[in-house]
Order: C-alpha cells, then sequence, then structure tokens
C-alpha cells in the first residue's frame, strides 16, 4: 500500500534518525511526517508559500528542517 497525503509532486525525502518517521516535502508547499509502521501521516506543516525543496531531520531527530522556493528555511520541533 502506498502513502497517501501529498497532493503534488514530492520533491525531497528524509528518514528520521529512530528509522521508525520520516519526512517528505512537496510542491503543493507542504512538509510532512510519516509513521514507518502503520503509513499515516502523523503531522503536516504548512509554512511555505511556495513549493517545498527538501527537509533534512537533526542528529538527535528532535527538530526537521525544510527549504523551499519561497527563499525560507523553516525549523520545526519534532518532539512530541
Amino acid at each position: 500500500s502506498a502513502f497517501v497525503g501529498h497532493v503534488s509532486w514530492i520533491l525531497g525525502i528524509a528518514a528520521a534518525p529512530d528509522g521508525h518517521r520520516f519526512a517528505t516535502c512537496s510542491s503543493d508547499k507542504t512538509v510532512r511526517i510519516w509513521d514507518v509502521a502503520t503509513k499515516q501521516n502523523i503531522h503536516t506543516f504548512d509554512g511555505h508559500t511556495d513549493q517545498a525543496w527538501d527537509v533534512a531531520y537533526s542528529k538527535d531527530g528532535t527538530r526537521l528542517a525544510s527549504c523551499g522556493d519561497d527563499g525560507m528555511i523553516q525549523i520545526y520541533s519534532c518532539e512530541e
């Protein structure tokens, strides 16, 4: 089965250090965090005003960075 959520092209993907989650970014201007086991979108960030090009986790997995065509770098907290 597929991971369903983005409404346009996925442009970047990054695995979380714990191996249980990964993040994607898309031309739909969103960044999403996914649960590998359940294949569910567990959080969506919508801070970009243009397509998001890349995502990267911090080494400890507590933060996620994204960059986009809007010229912004967004930093998100991934702590639960």
